[in-house]
């Protein structure tokens, strides 16, 4: 099925392909999701490849830990529904992968000391910053690009079946359930968002 008749040549092109990755990494992902986190729906790590690998990579935290890679991926089905309306993209192709995704990430976040939903591990791909003894880290909880991803796709999947008519869908009282239990942005007194956490 042709999802993009009315696109440019070059947008279906690009996001074609992107989609039907995506749509791979669910497939590999769902045994991650398992194997690795005993969590269901499907994960993705920032390292894949032409098979579509999902599982972490070998090497430092820092770059080779991070299992938003596929929530980050789903923000853009969203926004390709978006810019199309194609009702038939988000029924048939975004709303299973964002249901898949929107599983794991349930299951992936846990209760925090103040009662929020959170992280942990979490990285910042990347990113370091200096620990307390001095030495520099990479590995913390609740990294704010975790959460500002995680928000985002339950905004979406929650938007999607407001679209679809899929509001008594289990899943999207779970996501809703969530929503407002998120830990929330740090903002410095500078202005400037924090991206690790600070006690």
């Amino acid at each position: 099925m042709n999802y993009w008749p009315s696109l440019p040549c070059n947008l279906k092109e690009c996001q074609g392909p992107l989609f039907d990755f995506i749509s791979s990494l669910s497939i590999n992902g769902s045994k991650t999701a398992k194997v690795n986190y005993e969590a269901g729906g499907w994960v993705a790590h920032q390292v894949s490849d032409i098979w579509a690998k999902t599982s972490p990579d070998r090497g430092e935290a820092v770059w080779a830990l991070w299992p938003m890679g596929g929530a980050w991926l789903c923000t853009h089905l969203w926004e390709h529904y978006t810019y199309t309306l194609d009702k038939d993209f988000l029924k048939n192709k975004a709303y299973p992968l964002l249901e898949g995704c929107a599983s794991f990430l349930l299951d992936w976040l846990i209760e925090g000391p103040g009662g929020y939903l959170e992280t942990n591990p979490s990285t910042s791909p990347e990113h370091m910053f200096i620990a307390p003894d001095g030495n520099p880290a990479s590995v913390s909880y609740s990294s704010t690009m975790d959460m500002a991803i995680i928000r985002e796709v339950f905004s979406e999947i929650v938007s999607a079946a407001e679209v679809l008519g899929r509001t008594d869908d289990s899943i999207i009282g779970k996501v809703r359930e969530a929503q407002p239990r998120l830990l929330p942005t740090k903002v410095a007194r500078d202005g400037s968002i924090m991206e690790w956490v600070c006690k």
